[in-house]
């Protein structure tokens, strides 16, 4: 069986999939930021990149220099779907392996699949179900800003380059919603398992 879960970026994904890594037996995670992150250091990718976005996109090392990237991308929508059009069909490749074992498919063992792009994607990512992690704007920003790379300004570009969070909301199988505490989330994160419990 096979979970899809997304939501926007600072929502919690990582900490719910944490958490439920721990109650489910049998279970996996397939993440997607982690297999965009091992794209970056592919020559043929860091190629593709640097044909689209010039020298700079490289830096001295022969890696991607990920602070002007970030910039071209959340400036430019057109930058943006450049970037995505290279690293996407690579995101869906790595997925489509991951899951071709048909232990999933048998119900044998869980996978929760972070896709934070799964809607806005626009790819078939096949799972059976999709959970939102979701929380309101503010939190989302106050998050944000406390990564060391992300500034103010870049925090709201970032935030308004995804779909808005009720809109996944709408497409979603499951919701939970992180904008209260620890407690308040994993007695969410255990009721959406005491359901699964009941599945396999």
């Amino acid at each position: 069986m096979i979970f899809a879960v997304t939501g926007g970026v600072a929502m919690g994904k990582s900490e719910v999939n944490k958490k439920l890594l721990e109650l489910i037996p049998n279970s996996e995670v397939f993440d997607a930021d982690a297999v965009v992150s091992e794209l970056l250091t592919r020559d043929n990718i860091c190629r593709k990149i640097q044909e689209v976005f010039g020298d700079e996109s490289i830096d001295e090392s022969g890696l991607i220099n990920r602070k002007f990237i970030r910039e071209q991308v959340f400036d430019s929508v057109n930058q943006r779907a450049k970037l995505e059009s290279i690293l996407h069909p690579e995101v869906r490749t790595e997925y489509d392996k991951f899951i071709c074992d048909s232990q999933y498919v048998l119900n044998d063992r869980i996978l929760f699949a972070e896709i934070p792009l799964l809607y806005e994607s626009k790819s078939d990512y096949k799972c059976d179900y999709t959970i939102v992690v979701a929380t309101d704007r503010n939190t989302q920003y106050e998050r944000l800003i406390e990564r060391p790379t992300i500034d103010s300004s870049m925090a709201s570009k970032i935030i308004d380059s995804q779909m808005n969070i009720n809109e996944k909301i709408k497409l979603c199988d499951f919701m939970i919603w992180n904008s209260g505490n620890h407690k308040q989330l994993n007695k969410q994160i255990e009721f959406f398992t005491s359901w699964l419990k009941t599945k396999i």
